[in-house]
């Protein structure tokens, strides 16, 4: 039932099947009830108080829905500027002030521009702005963030580590990316990736952990005909607590790390 006129003295009114014009419509219009339209299109639970976009029982104050297994749906935010503008949602947990917000801004041609992350890092009375960037995704893939560089920084994440057991029976503790540990004798193993690296030109590190009582650290290396490719990277390990170094023995403990 739509009430036409002013709250205080509504007039009842059919709206037949046609198009309704805005000048139909030039007055104050009020909906006693749930609104639904084109059954699920749009509906309003007035019991509620929430709002569902294809969908009639929406479990939220606003939710959207429309399967389709092969597409993608969602909701467009949209500012089709042709300067530096920008769009997205911010949050607010706040009476009076919004301190986030997630949005892309325009840089390139064509609605090209990066992710931003915006969180206010200070509890004073005013809103979030540009300046209060933490994070944001490059139209090339990096992802930056800033924690503790002053600026949002591309961030190089670690692409492959492990702590694995090279004594006896060569088992993994635990470990990221790495699929196996190859035994190729006394102090000798290759660490293989799960998922290879774009090439061998990464940087790695690692060290060697061994059961002895002197304060010598263990040293993790590679010799110049060991194996460093894409998928795999040969290690030894020596302890500098024995006096000759030339050969490889076998650690209690092994860490290795890989940067791309």
């Amino acid at each position: 039932m739509a009430y036409i006129g002013s709250p205080a003295a509504p007039t009842i009114a059919t709206v037949s099947d046609g198009t309704v014009t805005s000048a139909k419509l030039d007055t104050n219009i009020a909906v006693d009830g749930n609104l639904t339209v084109d059954t699920n299109t749009l509906y309003v639970d007035s019991t509620n108080n929430r709002v569902g976009i294809g969908n009639s029982s929406p479990a939220q104050i606003l939710e959207v829905k429309q399967l389709d297994q092969n597409a993608f749906k969602g909701i467009r935010i949209n500012n089709p500027n042709a300067y530096i503008g920008s769009a997205g949602i911010e949050f607010q947990v706040d009476a009076t002030y919004c301190k986030a917000a997630i949005f892309q801004k325009r840089n390139y041609a064509n609605g090209g521009g990066d992710l931003i992350f915006a969180v206010d890092s200070s509890s004073d009375a005013s809103n979030w702005v540009e300046a209060d960037e933490k994070m944001r995704i490059d139209i090339n893939g990096n992802l930056k963030f800033n924690s503790g560089y002053g600026s949002a920084a591309t961030a190089y994440g670690c692409r492959a580590w492990v702590n694995f057991n090279g004594t006896g029976t060569v088992a993994i503790r635990a470990s990221g990316n790495v699929s196996s540990i190859t035994d190729n004798g006394t102090g000798n193993y290759t660490v293989n990736f799960t998922i290879a690296m774009p090439d061998a030109n990464y940087g790695w590190e690692g060290s060697a952990r061994f059961n002895t009582t002197s304060e010598a650290n263990g040293i993790l290396s590679t010799r110049s005909n060991d194996a460093k490719t894409s998928s795999t990277l040969q290690v030894r390990s020596f302890d500098c607590a024995i006096a000759s170094t030339t050969n490889p023995i076998d650690s209690s403990e092994i860490n290795v790390t890989v940067f791309r």
